[in-house]
């Protein structure tokens, strides 16, 4: 029925009754995520520490870019200074967290490819889980990944070899050995739960609109 139908269906006295679903399965996996934080924050294993006035942030261990090798790059030289001084944050200066912040039409996006390839090209062997709030957005982030792909890997984009920055998305179903042997694995904050059971392990996590989701949300990528 649609409104007006179930409206005149109705006469003065009825009563209707509305039953409401909840689907719980984020709720599950945040607690999840908040107790696997908890455990190993008491074992001395957790990924980070919660610490109120720092007075220096942590560094990720060094990897192998440096200024030079990212001049180098194409990608990095189509970024602005403020874009490739948040590319340099994370592979030249080691930071353990760089956040990136700006209004609509600013490059957010185009920073966050540029900084996943650049990254996956100057560690080789490492891994990138990328995550944002919704399945349009991951979509629109795997667009993005694969037009990279194609501008900058002309090898991958003509079918000649496999493209050593394999991306998938766990919104398109790809699980298990698929995840574990992509260099870049996209889904939302919720479906990274889907990862933890893949045996995958990751050496960059990049939050995509993390002002969105609550905290306990962003700890379920966190702990894969």
């Amino acid at each position: 029925h649609t409104s007006k139908d179930l409206h005149s269906d109705l006469a003065e006295g009825d009563h209707v009754v509305v039953q409401t679903r909840y689907n719980n399965v984020p709720l599950t996996r945040e607690l999840l995520a908040l107790h696997k934080f908890v455990s190993a924050s008491r074992d001395g294993t957790a990924p980070f520490h919660i610490v109120p006035h720092a007075p220096e942030p942590p560094r990720r261990a060094a990897g192998t870019a440096s200024a030079g090798t990212l001049a180098d790059h194409r990608e990095f030289k189509e970024l602005n200074l403020n874009q490739r001084s948040a590319v340099h944050n994370v592979l030249v200066e080691n930071r353990a967290v760089t956040v990136v912040h700006g209004p609509p039409g600013t490059g957010k996006s185009k920073t966050l490819v540029a900084l996943v390839r650049l990254f996956i090209d100057t560690h080789p062997g490492e891994k990138v889980l990328v995550v944002g709030p919704s399945n349009e957005n991951v979509g629109n982030l795997f667009e993005k990944f694969m037009a990279a792909q194609a501008k900058h890997e002309p090898a991958a984009r003509q079918g000649a070899e496999e493209s050593p920055t394999m991306v998938v998305s766990v919104a398109t179903s790809a699980q298990g050995e698929v995840i574990t042997k992509a260099a870049i694995v996209l889904c939302t904050y919720s479906q990274a739960a889907v990862v933890w059971g893949s045996g995958a392990s990751f050496d960059l996590f990049v939050l995509d609109e993390a002002s969105q989701v609550a905290e306990t949300l962003i700890l379920v990528p966190l702990m894969c």
